[in-house]
């Protein structure tokens, strides 16, 4: 995964894109891009410092962003891995009512709900166990 130091905030950001997410199926987002002011100056931002510039930003609000360059990369949430989980724990528990209940018809809605309620659980935890840890 590339990366590029945010001209505000002189933190590292991700640049997704090109092969790698062709053989990962992750699918990484960029977390900046680089925006041409009126005077023609050039900058690479995050989408972080991009939110805090004024409608019309000068070379002097660019550097006048606050630096975080002590906190950490940023990184993608992983969604693919949690997303099939969820799958997978849905087909199991779905299969298991079908087999259970002899009731075919709630085989779709239960294990799309159960795999869907996983997701959104790994997620959260996933987070916050992340951000706890920095």
């Amino acid at each position: 995964m590339a990366s590029e130091t945010c001209d505000g905030c002189q933190r590292d950001v991700r640049i997704g894109g090109g092969g790698e997410n062709l053989w990962t199926l992750e699918g990484n987002n960029t977390g900046g891009m680089t925006i041409e002011l009126e005077d023609g100056e050039e900058y690479f931002l995050c989408f972080e410092c991009l939110e805090e510039l004024p409608e019309n930003p000068t070379s002097t609000d660019i550097q006048a962003l606050p630096d975080r360059s002590d906190n950490k990369q940023q990184t993608a949430d992983g969604g693919f891995q949690f997303l099939l989980a969820g799958i997978i724990f849905g087909v199991i528990l779905g299969t298991a009512v079908w087999i259970l209940f002899n009731n075919p018809e709630q085989w779709v809605p239960i294990g799309f709900a159960s795999g869907f309620l996983i997701v959104l659980l790994f997620g959260r935890v996933f987070e916050f166990l992340r951000v706890g840890s920095s």
